[in-house]
């Protein structure tokens, strides 16, 4: 009766059959959570798709009325889940691939809502997500390549080197891996001031829509006064120092004045500034 509610006395079901083996549950297209879930994440692929190296950056941009669709898809299809796949079937070999299956594109769901919601100017929303998602997933590249981006969105160059040299730290620590070519072209984009992003504009006419850009970025502000911020650079990565020194002068307010490969080298430093 809960499955075919409107079922008469002594009709055939259609949900629940019988077979010469027993019975059989059939339920139309669409009517499993798991469905509902792959379908929204396919229509995300297909509004948003993206080279390998950097899933930031959709190949065709969508509008932002697609991409926002697109956002309010997958919030609903990951809200789906409850806990484990399949979780009441245990070890079973039957359930272990499709269970590995669905929490790989569920990591695949949170990795492209954070890359739309970037490209929507919802940069600081999007980091506090990857935040999460790298918690637990602090081997995968496109997390943290997107949290890099989010935080050069957000104006905050500095931290998104410091980010990705930290994961890159933690991969070679943890898994004997090096970063591919895609991770180490980013930290170059990123210090070189050339990262190339896509906001999409709001409708013509909006409250967000001013004649630009869906959302400025902290970055492209001119501030009105700043005052002189004198910083030190510690680091035994001479490449790494350079790059930062280089974005640390091309911004307003900051003077370098400590340049070292180490703390006593530091010391020094500092007793003659």
């Amino acid at each position: 009766d809960l499955l075919e509610p409107a079922r008469g006395p002594r009709q055939s079901g259609r949900t629940i059959v019988t077979t010469s083996t027993g019975y059989l549950l059939e339920l139309e297209p669409g009517a499993l959570d798991v469905d509902r879930f792959e379908a929204a994440v396919r229509n995300a692929e297909r509004i948003f798709r993206t080279a390998p190296g950097t899933p930031w950056l959709p190949l065709e941009p969508p509008s932002r009325e697609g991409a926002r669709r697109a956002c309010d898809e997958l919030d609903a299809a990951l809200a789906l889940w409850r806990g484990e796949p399949y979780a009441e079937l245990g070890d079973a070999l039957s359930a272990q691939g499709d269970r590995a299956s669905l929490e790989e594109l569920r990591v695949h769901a949170q990795e492209l809502r954070a890359a739309i919601g970037i490209a929507i100017g919802e940069s600081a929303d999007a980091f506090g997500r990857l935040e999460a998602l790298g918690a637990a997933n602090g081997h995968r590249e496109n997390p943290a390549m997107l949290k890099a981006v989010a935080l050069t969105n957000m104006g905050r160059q500095v931290d998104a080197l410091a980010s990705l040299r930290q994961w890159r730290e933690s991969l070679l620590e943890e898994q004997g891996l090096d970063p591919s070519p895609a991770v180490r072209e980013l930290e170059s984009a990123i210090l070189q001031r050339r990262l190339e992003t896509v906001e999409l504009a709001a409708p013509a006419g909006s409250a967000q829509d001013s004649g630009g850009s869906a959302s400025a970025r902290e970055s492209d502000v001119e501030p009105e006064a700043v005052a002189e911020l004198r910083v030190g650079i510690v680091d035994d990565h001479p490449v790494f120092r350079m790059g930062l020194r280089g974005l640390l002068a091309s911004i307003p307010g900051f003077r370098v004045v400590v340049d070292a490969d180490g703390p006593d080298a530091a010391r020094v430093q500092i007793g003659r500034a």
